[in-house]
């Protein structure tokens, strides 16, 4: 049975995927986002990882997400206002794909 606690972790990762996906008028990122987290609960297979593997993790996706930003040309239409909206859209695909690994990740800390 899957707890109400999981139930509750996707509905939040999925309203945040909708959120970016409207707001940035893209699909494919945010849909996956949210297929691999369902796959995730409904198989039940959670990964191990000690705090340091989650850190190594956590220094990969940075790096890789400061790639896509520093590597990719920004859009021009985008550049209106004051806040940068590819710096903002490369943050908010980081931070879902971080809480997409939490939500996938069991802390060894707990599997006594």
């Amino acid at each position: 049975m899957i707890s109400a606690q999981r139930w509750l972790g996707l509905l939040l990762l999925c309203l945040q995927a909708a959120t970016l996906a409207v707001l940035s008028r893209t699909v494919a990122f945010p849909a996956t986002i949210v297929l691999t987290a369902a796959v995730v609960l409904w198989s039940g297979v959670r990964l191990v990882w000690s705090r340091d593997q989650l850190f190594v993790v956590l220094v990969l996706l940075v790096l890789l997400f400061a790639a896509k930003y520093l590597l990719f040309p920004t859009n021009p239409q985008y550049r209106l206002g004051f806040l940068q909206f590819q710096l903002a859209f490369v943050v908010s695909q980081f931070v879902l794909t971080w809480q997409l690994i939490h939500f996938c990740v069991l802390d060894a800390r707990f599997t006594r």
